[in-house]
């Protein structure tokens, strides 16, 4: 006994890529979950900060509300991240709620975590 293994596997493969294709499409459409925020200072004198905290690994992580928005990439494996972030300053006590996102590759951002430093000229200095 033959076999015709050409047109047997052509066939097979196009019926498989047509029932893949009717079970829709594989793009991710779910937003990863909200960054998580490591301890800062507040109230702080220091104008700039570093947060660190840890995001759906390979997400770019948005900083909004400070005195600029900034972003940095989450580390492929750990999913921890650092930025510097610039505090608004223009008086003696400043809140600065910052909204904190993360984007993963397929484009879907996270809902907002949401943390306030407040800047406040007389604060004391941070310890040594």
């Amino acid at each position: 006994m033959r076999h015709a293994t050409g047109s047997s596997t052509t066939s097979v493969f196009f019926l498989l890529l047509a029932v893949l294709t009717a079970c829709g499409d594989d793009k991710d459409r779910k937003a990863p979950p909200p960054p998580f925020i490591d301890w800062v200072a507040s109230p702080t004198r220091e104008p700039a900060q570093l947060l660190t905290g840890s995001a759906e690994p390979s997400s770019t992580v948005r900083v909004e509300g400070g005195a600029e928005a900034v972003e940095a990439e989450a580390d492929s494996l750990t999913g921890r991240f650092q930025t510097q972030v610039t505090l608004k300053t223009d008086g003696d006590m400043v809140e600065n709620v910052l909204k904190v996102t993360a984007t993963d590759r397929a484009g879907n951002t996270s809902e907002p975590t949401t943390l306030t430093i407040v800047y406040e000229a007389s604060a004391p200095p941070p310890p040594p």
